[in-house]
């Protein structure tokens, strides 16, 4: 289960960052967008990577790659 404090607002996220650095060292508090993109990434990797497969290559290329293999 991920932490939710990265999602808060910036009160809840400095009480995190002063955690983080006595228990981990960390200096800075990540932005809110690393944040969030990582975890769209980590739950919904391969929807997201289908979305921008579809956009952005055509049937023909992606055919062409799938015959190579």
């Amino acid at each position: 289960m991920m932490s939710q404090a990265s999602n808060m607002p910036k009160q809840f996220r400095n009480i995190k960052l002063q955690f983080d650095q006595v228990s981990q060292g960390t200096t800075t508090l990540r932005s809110r967008f690393t944040s969030c993109g990582e975890d769209i990434n980590n739950m919904m990797g391969f929807a997201v990577a289908k979305l921008y497969k579809d956009k952005y290559f055509d049937t023909t290329a992606r055919n062409e790659v799938f015959q190579i293999k």
